[in-house]
C-alpha cells in the first residue's frame, strides 16, 4: 500500500437536526388537524345554535304574527304594515339559513372533513 488518503465528515450532528426537524414538522402537521377539527367542532356548535335558537325563534314570531293578523280587520295600510314585517322576518329567517349553511355545509357533515376539502 503506497497511501491512503481520506476525509471523514461526521454527520451525527446533522442527523439529529434532521430527525428534530422531522418531529416538529410532525408535530406541526398533528397541531393543524386538531385547530381544523376544532374549528369545525366550533362552527357546528355555532350552527346549532343558529338553527334551535334564533331561527326558531323567528319562524314563532312570524307564525305569531300571521295568526294575530288573521283575528284583526284591518285596513290597507295595516296590511301593508303587517306584510312588511313578515316580509323582514322571512328575510331574516331566510339569512339565518344561510349562515348555518355557510357555518356547517351537509357535505361535511355527511361526508367528513377530508371529502369535503377535496369536494
Amino acid at each position: 500500500m503506497t497511501g491512503l488518503l481520506g476525509a471523514f465528515l461526521d454527520i451525527t450532528e446533522q442527523r439529529r437536526a434532521d430527525e428534530k426537524l422531522q418531529q416538529y414538522q410532525q408535530r406541526l402537521k398533528s397541531l393543524a388537524v386538531q385547530l381544523t377539527l376544532s374549528e369545525e367542532q366550533e362552527r357546528r356548535r355555532i350552527a346549532e345554535d343558529l338553527h334551535d335558537h334564533i331561527g326558531q325563534s323567528l319562524a314563532l314570531a312570524r307564525m305569531q304574527l300571521a295568526a294575530a293578523c288573521k283575528g284583526i280587520p284591518k285596513s290597507d295600510v295595516q296590511n301593508a304594515q303587517f306584510d312588511a314585517v313578515s316580509q323582514s322576518l322571512l328575510k331574516a329567517i331566510q339569512d339565518t339559513r344561510h349562515l348555518i349553511f355557510e357555518l356547517s355545509s351537509p357535505s361535511l357533515n355527511e361526508l367528513g372533513l377530508a371529502a369535503a376539502i377535496s369536494e
